[in-house]
């Protein structure tokens, strides 16, 4: 009897000492990579956006607590990558754009009420530089209207007026 006791004692603690092993045996890097969620990664501090454990590609929905929808995203690799569209608590639309790995490119509409916008253009080359911009108010005026010229387009056309003078 006292040894069937000893053998009972010896294999819990067999079992014990394995499952502390198994769960030590994750390294602290597992322990803190969330699996839903966004993830802070990289030298940079980029934040990647993270299903069942692995950077997510593909569409997403995002809804808020009270489940209405607030952004439809496109992602590759953990990043937005292609359109995204983000909505008011009113389910109004807010913006509307491209992304290109984790940059924005192309076209951003910005809604702020049902008649006024502003409309923003991204360089295809350099990612969330805004190439022209320009806001339209409620009674459908353009208000201002803004071009961003890059450094290249600047030199160039300083080395145009000096050959023309």
């Amino acid at each position: 009897m006292q040894k069937l006791f000893l053998t009972f004692l010896m294999i819990l603690f067999v079992i014990n000492v394995h499952s502390q092993t198994l769960d030590n045996s994750l390294g602290t890097e597992d322990r803190q990579s969330k699996k839903f969620g966004w993830n802070t990664e990289g030298p940079g501090n980029y934040e990647f956006f993270f299903v069942a454990g692995q950077r997510y590609s593909g569409s997403f929905n995002f809804f808020d607590d009270n489940k209405r929808l607030i952004e439809i995203a496109d992602f590759k690799n953990g990043s937005y990558h292609g359109e995204v569209v983000r909505f008011n608590n009113d389910g109004s639309l807010k913006s509307k754009g491209r992304y290109r790995h984790g940059g924005k490119i192309s076209k951003w509409v910005y809604y702020y009420d049902s008649n006024s916008r502003e409309e923003k253009v991204y360089s295809r080359k350099t990612p969330n530089e805004v190439r022209k911009s320009f806001f339209i108010n409620s009674n459908g005026v353009l208000k201002e209207e803004y071009k961003a010229l890059s450094l290249l387009s600047i030199i160039n056309n300083i080395m145009i007026m000096v050959i023309l003078k």
